[in-house]
């Protein structure tokens, strides 16, 4: 598991443990409120002023959770874009390598269609040299029997 995995994998735990701590103290709170409520009755100006307490800590602690998130989501984006301008780099790496091979290609093929040429052209004169050399050798066997005859 590579550092980028294992760090999201504990923050992830971090924020559900953060969350579990969250829930229980929302439900101690709520148990004690019920309980006061029972004993007292409180006028609805202490009410209020419970709940507000109540919430304002909740919503210290979701801040908070919410930072957090904030952060590992900044965190994961930075690793996204740094992912993705190596993938473009790479990307381009290996569109200009596939150009480079299809001109060597290109190349390579008109050179071979050249010696292609080359080779027809030679034969075609190692086949006029074998025929001067059949047509020499038959003159001079005729100059021979020429000169045996005088």
């Amino acid at each position: 598991m590579n550092e980028g995995t294992r760090r999201k994998e504990n923050t992830k735990v971090q924020l559900h443990s953060k969350l579990q701590n969250i829930k229980q103290k929302e439900d101690k709170d709520y148990k004690k409120i019920k309980k006061k409520k029972r004993e007292t009755t409180l006028d609805p100006l202490t009410q209020l002023n419970i709940y507000l307490k109540q919430s304002s800590r909740f919503y210290e602690m979701s801040r908070e959770q919410m930072e957090g998130v904030v952060r590992t989501v900044e965190t994961l984006l930075g690793e996204a874009e740094t992912l993705r301008a190596r993938c473009q780099r790479q990307s381009d790496e290996v569109r200009q390598l596939c150009e480079d091979l299809r001109n060597e290609n290109r190349e390579l093929t008109e050179r071979f269609g050249q010696a292609e040429k080359d080779l027809v052209e030679v034969k075609r004169c190692v086949n006029e040299l074998m025929d001067t050399k059949v047509a020499f050798e038959v003159r001079e066997r005729q100059v021979r029997k020429l000169s045996k005859q005088l």
